[in-house]
């Protein structure tokens, strides 16, 4: 079966949306050397349309000397979308079944896969059960507002922490296995 690992920048009020905007602020070459290593650790990188959109606005224009281009450009990239035409970036390929039949050509095709971001993909994944590893990089900076991670009304999960490390500027990285579904509220 395919591993599925989900990586993401998050605040402490658990926003997630616009990264770009906050996140540089703690970017450090020990965290920067944690997402290549993830990047390196995956066959295959899995993303919701707009996280792909995203990613394809910007990654293809930079230069194999900034930071994890290289790396986010050469590998082999699946979109779930049922709405995106020909994606254009790289080796790219539209999964438009649905999150069970998209795993299920990833278990065919890819042996480790990263999502990157994609908020909605990890939390059907995770209700699922589908994901493997959740690793989040957690920024000191309580954004106040914007798209969480888990807003109200997401499913309950158990998530048991694997791995933590302490980053430069009070950056932590964490990451998390399910443990199933919660009954209840925790």
């Amino acid at each position: 079966m395919v591993h599925i690992s989900a990586t993401m920048f998050l605040t402490l009020d658990g926003v997630m949306e616009a990264p770009h905007l906050w996140h540089p602020a703690y970017v450090s070459d020990e965290s920067l050397a944690v997402l290549a290593g993830q990047l390196a650790g995956a066959t295959a990188m899995l993303l919701g349309r707009r996280t792909y959109e995203e990613f394809a606005g910007y990654w293809p224009h930079q230069p194999d000397d900034v930071p994890l281009a290289g790396a986010t450009n050469g590998i082999r990239k699946y979109v779930l979308s049922r709405t995106l035409g020909n994606p254009g970036w790289g080796d790219t390929t539209v999964l438009g079944e649905g999150v069970r039949a998209a795993v299920r050509t990833l278990a065919e095709r890819e042996e480790r896969v990263l999502v990157a971001g994609s908020a909605r993909l990890v939390r059907e994944l995770l209700e699922r059960g589908l994901l493997g590893e959740l690793q989040i990089t957690l920024d000191p900076l309580v954004a106040g507002r914007g798209r969480r991670l888990f807003a109200d009304g997401a499913a309950p999960v158990r998530l048991e922490l694997t791995g933590s490390r302490r980053l430069p500027h009070g950056v932590a990285h964490l990451v998390y296995r399910p443990a199933g579904m919660a009954g209840g509220h925790p």
